[in-house]
């Protein structure tokens, strides 16, 4: 699919984080977000603005990552590695290079920088935003 970046980002709508869906995660080393957007089951930490994001986490609720829940469509000069993440159930997997396609539920496809998904507690988790796989591991170990 074609994909663009969006402004303003399609991340849902706005919500009081004890909206949410689900008992989010959080991560004392980001503190609290500038605002918690939730899609159904998706719901996203942004950190900055929509018009200058600084960092976004996804959770995908109840659910672990599957094609169907979120696919990527990386180009010969994205590379792709697995890493430990302490807490995690399995390896994460860190995207970084070339911009990329993100396809999340209800969501349109968007292109997205370095990118650290993993799965923790039942959900998945993915950082968008991290320069550094150090930075993007760094958060992902924060996440409680």
């Amino acid at each position: 699919p074609a994909a663009e970046p969006s402004v303003p980002l399609a991340l849902g709508s706005e919500i009081d984080p004890s909206q949410a869906p689900f008992p989010i995660l959080r991560s004392d080393l980001l503190g609290d977000p500038d605002a918690v957007y939730a899609s159904g089951e998706v719901v996203t930490l942004l950190y900055g603005s929509p018009n200058r994001v600084r960092l976004l986490v996804t959770e995908i609720g109840h659910s672990v990552l599957t094609p169907e829940i979120a696919k990527k469509i990386v180009a010969g000069t994205t590379n792709t590695r697995f890493v430990d993440i302490p807490g995690s159930t399995g390896p994460g997997i860190w995207i970084e290079g070339a911009p990329h396609v993100v396809v999340l539920a209800d969501a349109p496809p968007r292109l997205v920088g370095n990118t650290l998904v993993w799965v923790q507690e039942g959900r998945t988790l993915r950082t968008e935003g991290a320069a550094e796989l150090d930075d993007a591991l760094r958060i992902a170990k924060s996440m409680r």
